[in-house]
C-alpha cells in the first residue's frame, strides 16, 4: 500500500499532465531544452524498419532540425539532431534521389532558406541549400509528385511567394514560381499550406490559407497551377487542413481565420466548396488536424489550444460539440499536434507538443461513435504485406469502393464496385507503404497496406 501511495505522490508532484480522454496515458518523447519552440511535427520511416518515426523542426534563435526513431515498442529514441538552424519554420519528407531512403526538406533560417538533407542509410548529409532569401518569411512546405513523373517535388510558401521546386530524380531542383506578387490577380500573402486531390482528377492540388482568404490551386497534372479564390471577404486564413469530414469520398477543408473562428467547407467532388458550418465549439486552435478512431467513424477534429490538446467528436452530421481532453496542463502552452500510426495498428495516435519544452504522445484506444463498431475488427485484408494482390473480406456482402493512396495523399488506385472476397491486383504499385480506404455506406475504413 505504501508503494502505491508513493507512486501517487510522484505522479501528482512530478507529472501534472492530466489525461481525461479515451486515450492511453501520456508518454513523454522528449522534455529536454531542445524541445522549446516546436514549429512542426511530421512522420516518416527514417531508418526503414517499418515503423513511423517523428521528424521535428524547432524555431527560435536556437532552432533545430531533428528526428526521433520509433523503437517499435511504443517508445522513441532520444533526439537525433540533423542541423542547428535558427528559426526553422517547417519540415517535410520524401525520397528525393530514388534510393529508397526518406530525405528531408526544411525551411527557415535568418535568410529564409530552403535546405535539403539526404538520408544515407539512416544518417543525414550536411544540408544542401536549394534556395535562399525566398521572401519576407517562409511559412510552410509540402512534398508530392506534382508533375506526375513519378518523382517527388515540393512546394514552399512564403509571405509573398508560392513556388514549385521540380525534382529531376537525382535530388536536383529547379524553381518555378506558381504565383508572384506581379502575376497574382490578388494580393499574395501565403500563411499555411495543405495538399490533396480536390477535384478527383488524380493530380495533387494545393490548399492555401492567405490574407485574402481560402485559395485552392488546381494542378493541371504537369505542375502548372490555377488559383481559385473560395472566398474573398478580407478574412485572413491562418490554418488549413483537408479531410473527408462527411465520408463522401472527397476531401473537405477545415480552416481557422485570424479571428480564431474555425469553419468547415464541403466539397462536391469537383473542387467546388461550400461553407457548411462555423465550429464555435473549437476555440481558436494553435494547430489543427483530423484523426479517425479506426472503427468506420467519421473523422474527428484533433487540435491544440491554450493549455489543451483535445479531440472534438464528429457526430456524423459534422457537429463537433463533444470535446474530449487528451491532455490538459495549466503549465504548458500547447503547440503543434500530429496524427501518427505509432504501432502499425491502422489507427493513428495523438502526437503533441508544449511550447515550454515537451513532445509526447497518447495512444488512440479507439473512440466508438458509430452504430457498427464491430465492422473494423471483422474486416480482413490479406496477405499484408504483399506483392501482387490482396483479398478483402467484409462482414456484409454489400458493394464497396476501394481507394489506395501513397503517404503523400496521392491517389494510386481506385475501384468503384467490389464485393466481399474480391481479389485486388496491386502489382502496379511500387514497394512501400500505402493507405487503403474501403468506402462503404456506413463509413470509410482505413488500413495500412505494405507492398513488398
Amino acid at each position: 500500500m505504501r508503494y502505491f501511495i508513493v507512486w501517487l505522490i510522484f505522479v501528482f508532484i512530478f507529472f501534472p499532465l492530466i489525461n481525461r480522454g479515451q486515450s492511453g496515458p501520456v508518454n513523454i518523447i522528449d522534455s529536454s531544452s531542445h524541445t522549446s519552440g516546436v514549429s512542426k511535427l511530421v512522420s516518416s520511416d527514417i531508418d526503414n524498419n517499418g515503423f513511423m518515426d517523428i521528424v521535428a523542426s524547432f524555431t527560435g534563435s536556437s532552432g533545430l532540425l531533428a528526428f526521433y526513431l520509433n523503437n517499435g515498442n511504443n517508445t522513441f529514441s532520444s533526439i537525433n539532431i540533423i542541423d542547428s538552424i535558427p528559426f526553422t519554420k517547417g519540415v517535410a519528407t520524401g525520397d528525393f534521389n530514388g534510393d529508397g531512403w526518406v530525405d528531408i526538406v526544411s525551411i527557415g533560417g535568418t535568410d529564409f532558406d530552403v535546405m535539403v538533407y539526404f538520408n544515407n542509410n539512416g544518417n543525414f548529409s550536411s544540408g544542401i541549400m536549394v534556395d535562399s532569401n525566398l521572401s519576407i518569411a517562409v511559412n510552410d512546405v509540402e512534398v508530392a509528385d506534382y508533375n506526375n513523373d513519378g518523382i517527388e517535388d515540393f512546394v514552399v510558401i512564403g509571405q509573398h511567394s508560392i513556388d514549385l521546386f521540380k525534382n529531376d530524380g537525382t535530388g536536383q531542383f529547379s524553381k518555378e514560381p506558381i504565383l508572384t506578387t506581379s502575376t497574382s490577380p490578388k494580393p499574395l500573402e501565403c500563411l499555411d499550406l495543405a495538399k490533396a486531390d480536390m477535384n478527383g482528377d488524380g493530380h495533387i492540388d494545393l490548399v492555401c490559407g492567405e490574407t485574402v482568404g481560402l485559395v485552392i490551386y488546381f494542378n493541371s497534372g504537369s505542375g502548372s497551377f490555377s488559383p481559385k479564390y473560395v472566398f474573398d471577404q478580407s478574412r485572413i486564413v491562418e490554418l488549413v487542413h483537408t479531410s473527408d469530414l462527411d465520408n463522401d469520398g472527397d476531401e473537405d477543408i477545415v480552416l481557422k481565420k485570424s479571428t480564431g473562428e474555425v469553419s468547415w467547407y464541403s466539397n462536391d467532388g469537383t473542387g467546388e466548396m461550400t461553407l457548411e458550418k462555423t465550429l464555435q465549439e473549437v476555440p481558436d486552435p494553435h494547430s489543427i488536424t483530423t484523426i479517425n478512431s479506426g472503427n468506420g467513424s467519421f473523422p474527428n477534429i484533433y487540435a491544440s489550444y491554450l493549455n489543451h490538446v483535445s479531440l472534438f467528436l464528429n457526430d456524423s452530421n459534422q457537429v463537433f460539440t463533444k470535446e474530449i481532453n487528451i491532455v490538459k496542463d495549466n503549465s504548458l502552452f500547447m503547440g503543434p499536434v500530429s496524427a501518427i500510426d505509432i504501432d502499425n495498428s491502422g489507427i493513428k495516435d495523438y502526437i503533441w507538443s508544449g511550447f515550454n519544452k515537451i513532445i509526447a504522445f497518447n495512444k488512440n484506444t479507439g473512440l466508438v461513435n458509430t452504430s457498427k463498431p464491430q465492422i473494423i475488427s471483422s474486416l480482413n485484408i490479406y496477405p499484408n504485406p504483399t506483392k501482387d494482390f490482396i483479398y478483402i473480406n467484409t462482414p456484409e456482402n454489400n458493394e464497396f469502393a476501394i481507394k489506395i493512396f501513397d503517404l503523400n495523399g496521392k491517389l494510386k488506385k481506385k475501384l468503384p464496385r467490389l464485393l466481399s472476397g474480391a481479389r485486388l491486383d496491386i502489382s502496379g504499385l511500387a514497394s512501400g507503404f500505402f493507405i487503403l480506404k474501403i468506402i462503404k455506406p456506413d463509413g470509410v475504413f482505413s488500413r495500412m497496406l505494405i507492398v513488398k
